[in-house]
């Protein structure tokens, strides 16, 4: 495919060179030059921003070669496509595609960026995360108006929904069945999507709804007095630098300290873990944790304790976190890892809502689980070491499935807390380009068979039967509970 592509660009480029195809030319950079010419040259030098651009032009200039430049607009669009099913499609403010041009499917997704690799990504998530099959537009922000371009594009629109977001944002799995449930149930025109922390954005931006509802919305600034539904689960964090919700953690002191974690040092002393609340990250990478940590000190809301528990001996995650837990008698122990990308007051939440509520473990809304796994918790040390002596999570798993244990005992004895507007994301878009968990370098086979095990043998006694049996289909069944939930347009509840 790409040998063929190049040998069209060669051809037109002699053509063009020869005289046999005439156009306009435009001044470019005080040199005369076709606006294909130059998209061509671009796109070999792999300029790609300019080069969609340039196509932009010459498709304005040129309207008898549209087939052609349709042809190399294309290719450049199928090298962000990836695998996925859904079609991605790069353009440019300077000539929006409009109705057939645009991509198919029952729901278009507009993806405003000023980089193709950078929009390029984003859609490839929300295509993959969506479930189902939706149309990518990645729309490059050029000289033109981004409104109007929008606003052609939305008018013209033949999908059911629209939805137009930043190249910095990060959705949630199953984004689509979250905003298109809370829609219907509650006969909504509109579903706003949560982006976990302030934004400056508009109104119309990370909401999904009828394409011309949205086209009106932008004209008028506002989407107005149709019927809109805030959804939590409907996450499309925003990843972007900026305040993020920074200004409500201003005042409170940063207790952030790096430990060095070995089993050969499991007596060692924490001095500085003096808050009610711990915060514990195992890590092998100390800048990336350094970097993670301030984040979530600067958007907690309240005082804690953050601990980057180097894993010196890669022992593992579970033994890292237990160690640290021993080390330290904070009241409540927080777990998450270096790739957490924490919402606005996010412990603040988590922590009035435990206190409030009177349960003992919290899962945050992660972007993935939506409650069904506590991959990142809050948990209350005396109920979880009333589980298992001094530990937090179980250690007789390798690396998976301790998560999911606590959670079920957690639902099973009512302790259980799930907060979707409690945003911590476990931002690594890499992983959605596996296959499967199994894929992942630390998945052990052994720990999901030790999962159906304890669970079949009620967690060694510390629930019974009765109370696991609402929980079996979801956590042992995993397949056909979700091929309960219909398809993700559907009206199924979630």
């Amino acid at each position: 495919m790409v040998r063929h592509f190049w040998q069209e660009v060669d051809e037109w480029l002699a053509l063009c060179a020869s005289g046999s195809i005439a156009y306009e030319t435009i001044d470019l950079m005080g040199m005369q030059a076709s606006s294909l010419s130059s998209a061509n040259m671009a796109l070999r030098d792999s300029r790609l921003e300019d080069a969609v651009h340039f196509y932009a032009t010459a498709l304005q200039e040129t309207p008898e070669l549209a087939k052609h430049i349709d042809f190399n607009i294309h290719w450049l669009s199928r090298t962000l496509q990836g695998d996925e099913e859904n079609t991605v499609l790069a353009a440019s403010t300077l000539h929006p595609p409009t109705g057939k041009e645009l991509p198919s499917g029952e729901v278009l997704v507009i993806v405003l960026s000023h980089t193709l690799a950078r929009g390029g990504e984003t859609g490839r998530l929300l295509s993959r995360r969506a479930n189902h099959r939706v149309g990518v537009l990645a729309l490059l922000e050029g000289g033109e108006s981004t409104i109007e371009a929008l606003i052609r594009i939305l008018r013209t629109a033949e999908a059911k929904y629209a939805l137009v977001v930043a190249d910095e944002t990060f959705p949630a799995r199953d984004w689509l069945r979250q905003a298109h449930h809370a829609l219907t149930s509650h006969h909504a025109e509109v579903a706003l999507g949560n982006t976990g922390v302030p934004t400056s954005v508009p109104e119309w931006m990370n909401a999904l709804a009828p394409p011309k509802l949205l086209a009106q919305a932008l004209r008028n600034r506002s989407i107005g007095e149709a019927e809109k539904v805030e959804v939590p689960n409907f996450l499309l964090a925003y990843t972007g630098e900026g305040d993020g919700g920074a200004s409500a953690s201003a005042d409170i002191r940063s207790n952030i300290q790096v430990v060095e974690v070995s089993p050969s040092e499991e007596h060692q002393e924490i001095t500085h873990v003096s808050e009610d609340v711990c915060v514990i990250m195992p890590s092998v990478d100390v800048d990336r944790a350094r970097h993670t940590a301030q984040l979530l000190h600067d958007r907690a809301g309240m005082a804690s304790s953050i601990v980057i528990a180097c894993d010196v001996e890669r022992q593992g995650f579970i033994p890292t976190l237990n160690q640290v837990a021993r080390s330290n008698a904070a009241s409540w122990v927080v777990y998450l890892a270096e790739d957490a990308l924490p919402g606005e007051a996010w412990l603040r939440k988590a922590h009035e809502k435990l206190v409030s509520n009177e349960k003992s473990l919290l899962a945050f809304n992660c972007g993935k689980w939506h409650g069904r796994v506590a991959a990142f918790g809050m948990v209350k040390r005396s109920w979880a070491y009333g589980l298992y002596g001094n530990q937090i999570l179980y250690e007789g798993y390798q690396s998976h499935r301790a998560d999911n244990e606590l959670t079920v005992l957690a639902r099973a004895q009512n302790e259980f807390l799930y907060a979707p507007d409690c945003v911590l994301v476990e931002y690594d878009p890499r992983k959605d380009f596996r296959s499967s968990e199994r894929v992942a370098s630390n998945f052990r086979r052994a720990d999901a068979r030790l999962f159906r095990e304890r669970f079949q043998e009620n967690f060694g006694g510390l629930v019974t039967s009765e109370q696991l049996e609402p929980l079996e289909e979801e956590y042992l069944k995993v397949r056909a509970h979700y091929a309960k939930q219909g398809p993700v347009m559907g009206g199924s509840q979630v």
